[in-house]
Order: C-alpha cells, then structure tokens, then sequence
C-alpha cells in the first residue's frame, strides 16, 4: 500500500502531504470534539451506525454496510495521519488489474477509477483514538477503501438494500463546493457544537479541509504561509490545527459533518487534484478563510 501513499503525495503535492502530516498529528490539541448536540438530533436518529476503525496494519469497515444515509464514526487507533479515500468499485471490475495497480507503482492507474463514486467520509480523525462523526450516503454495490497516508491493508466492502427512507440530518450551516471556491463562508460562523451540510456542486471531485488558525488571514496569505514553511512542526508551532474534513466527494455528493468550533480565525482547503495528476485545488484557488464567532 505504499504505492497507493505515493500516488497520492504525487497527486497532491508536498504541500498537502505537510498539512496532512500536521494537522493529523495535533488535532486534540484544538481540544475539539465530535459534536452530538440536540439540533440535530431527531431527523437522523433513525440512521444505522457504521463504525470504521483505523489500526496501524489495516482499516476496518463492517463487511456489510446498509445502503442510504449512514452515521459513520471514524475512529483512528494508529500511530499515524488517517486520511481516507473511498470509493464505489465498477460492477464488472477486474479485480486483478486493480491490485496489480496499487502493488506496482509502474503500473498505470486504472481508467475506472476517474469516473468512480466517492461517497465522502468524516476524515482525519487525530491519531491516537481521535473520532470524528459524519452522515454518508452510500449506494448499493462494492466499496474499497484506502488510507492514502498509511500502509494499511485495504478495507473492501459491500452495500445492500434500499438506499432510501432515512431523513436527511438537520444542518447548522450550509457549504458548496464548486471550481475552485467554496460557497457559505463569506460571513463569519457562530461557534459550538453544530452539523455542517456540504454538497459538492462542482463538474469535478472536491473536498473541504477545515483548519483552525491563529488569527484571521486572507486566502492568499494563507497559501503563502503553507508555501513558505519549511516544515510541518511549524505550522504546528504556529498555532496551525485540522478540525476535520470531508474526503474526496464526487459531483453531486452530500454529506453532513459534525464540528465543535471554538471561536477564532479559521481556513477551508481543497487537496483535492483535478484527474490523477493535477495540482491540488487550493493552488488553483479553492481555498477561504473565515470567523467563529
């Protein structure tokens, strides 16, 4: 699984392998936590629980997942950054063309995957027990899922049923992703526990990456400063922390995200490459800062 990290630190860049590598480390010390709070609790309180865990030798999904609306904890008992990709397999995929692809690192990537489903996850959950809390829907079929920092065996897993029938969780705030920006952070957000709706609006695939900062910079400062660092411990020094993120969603995809903001300054990335080999988003632009209040 190594050559699956390399691909991704190729796809993304240095730049969000260091943010990766910070933030993953150094989340608890936001001392942030999943929330739970009574808002949103009615609407999804019917929707089944799907507990995926991280190791430091594999990640754990349940072999079989109920299709539509998931509350999924993702849990990171490892000693390292989990940040995972997951995605819905093709129903006639070869699946020996797909592991020769993720052993060799010669290997072409395969084209399936360029038009794959990604259904989202609550990612980045901090090492050492952190959990982080999302709503995913996932449609029927065959998933595998990859932990692009890691050399973690593959999870593959299988959805069944009806994908419908689960209401749709209530949201505090609304976020969209489209090229290259992000809708609903142009005024400040009230602090608290809360569940965030992100839809991906976009032609392409997109993820959020929500940091928190020690004071309120513009975007481009923002990038400046990732640029100009020389390591990751320092924008750790700095006051630089992931608070969570949505993984890689396809166009089309909503999923729900429980925060517990403090109030401060804040940022919202997208890592997200265009196809396999194109820089990550936020250096095309797809990058805002904002308030807590």
């Amino acid at each position: 699984m190594n050559t699956i990290t390399n691909r991704r630190v190729a796809v993304g860049s240095a730049l969000a392998m260091m943010t990766a590598a910070s933030f993953g480390k150094n989340v608890a010390a936001q001392e942030a936590s999943p929330a739970s709070h009574e808002h949103g609790l009615g609407p999804y309180r019917q929707a089944p629980e799907t507990a995926v865990v991280l190791t430091d030798t594999e990640l754990i999904f349940p072999d079989a997942v109920p299709a539509g609306l998931n509350k999924v904890m993702f849990e990171n008992q490892s000693s390292m950054d989990a940040h995972v990709l997951t995605f819905r397999l093709p129903d006639d995929v070869d699946m020996d063309v797909l592991w020769q692809a993720m052993a060799d690192e010669e290997a072409p990537m395969p084209e399936f995957l360029r038009d794959q489903h990604f259904p989202g996850i609550p990612d980045y959950p901090a090492i050492g027990g952190g959990v982080n809390t999302g709503y995913i829907t996932y449609m029927p079929g065959t998933y595998l899922a990859i932990n692009l920092f890691g050399g973690q065996a593959p999870a593959l897993f299988v959805v069944s049923g009806d994908p419908w029938g689960v209401p749709a969780p209530l949201a505090d705030h609304e976020v969209g992703m489209v090229e290259m920006r992000f809708l609903g952070l142009d005024e400040p957000v009230d602090a608290g526990e809360q569940t965030w709706s992100l839809v991906n609006h976009g032609a392409t695939w997109h993820e959020i990456m929500v940091i928190a900062m020690p004071e309120l910079i513009t975007p481009d400062e923002l990038l400046e400063f990732f640029m100009s660092t020389e390591s990751a411990d320092d924008l750790i020094d700095a006051g630089y922390f992931q608070v969570g993120a949505s993984g890689i969603m396809s166009p089309g995809v909503q999923i729900w995200l429980d925060f517990e903001l403090k109030p401060g300054a804040y940022g919202a990335l997208c890592f997200a490459p265009n196809d396999f080999s194109g820089p990550p988003h936020a250096l095309e632009g797809m990058i805002s800062t904002f308030e807590v209040v």
